[in-house]
């Protein structure tokens, strides 16, 4: 049958949404891009996911409890995981 894409939806930090769409560090500190760039390795390891792209539409709301980091505004990405359909083993 081929492939299954898998996408979920992650509740990004509004802060660090030009750092990862643009690689745009500025305004960042080490610790902030370190925590970006540790969540989206870990994300990638621990289960498959890379982020993709903001979610068209989506606005900047407030998240208790954002994908990383304190409680903030946050943005909706897409993330995406592609698998082999178990049907084609």
């Amino acid at each position: 049958m081929g492939r299954l894409k898998i996408t979920t939806v992650e509740k990004i930090p509004q802060w660090a949404v030009c750092y990862l769409v643009n690689s745009d560090d500025s305004g960042l500190s080490e610790d902030d891009k370190m925590l970006v760039d540790k969540y989206v390795e870990g994300l990638a390891e621990r289960e498959g996911l890379m982020l993709v792209c903001p979610v068209d539409g989506s606005e900047s709301d407030f998240e208790p409890y954002p994908a990383f980091g304190l409680a903030c505004d946050t943005v909706d990405f897409y993330a995406e995981e592609i698998t082999e359909n178990k049907e084609d083993k």
